[in-house]
């Protein structure tokens, strides 16, 4: 697995609701690092999805994370499109404040 691979870690009925087919990822990148995560069928139409759950694991300084999604249509094929950030950065926004005991 490439460090920005996703991998299908599972592909099932979902354990509740109506939704035909439940997939989860999984990465050595949080899907958070992403801005968005789609599904096609092979003709190009997106499936409608949900976010179900994610999580993440590590040992010995190595990180391992999952998310996992509910579509809404049963297709024979999937095809996974990921919108990466452009303009991503970290900004440090200086703030203050007070806490303090009311008795």
């Amino acid at each position: 697995m490439g460090e920005d691979a996703f991998e299908v870690n599972s592909l099932r009925k979902p354990d509740w609701g109506d939704n035909p087919i439940q997939v989860e990822l999984k990465s050595l990148v949080s899907y958070k690092d992403f801005k968005g995560l789609h599904f096609y069928d092979s003709k190009g139409n997106k499936i409608e999805s949900e976010r179900l759950r994610n999580g993440s694991m590590g040992i010995f300084g190595k990180r391992t994370y999952t998310v996992s999604f509910k579509l809404k249509k049963k297709v024979d094929k999937i095809v996974l499109a990921v919108d990466e950030w452009s303009d991503l950065e970290v900004v440090k926004v200086p703030f203050d404040f007070t806490i303090g005991a009311v008795l």
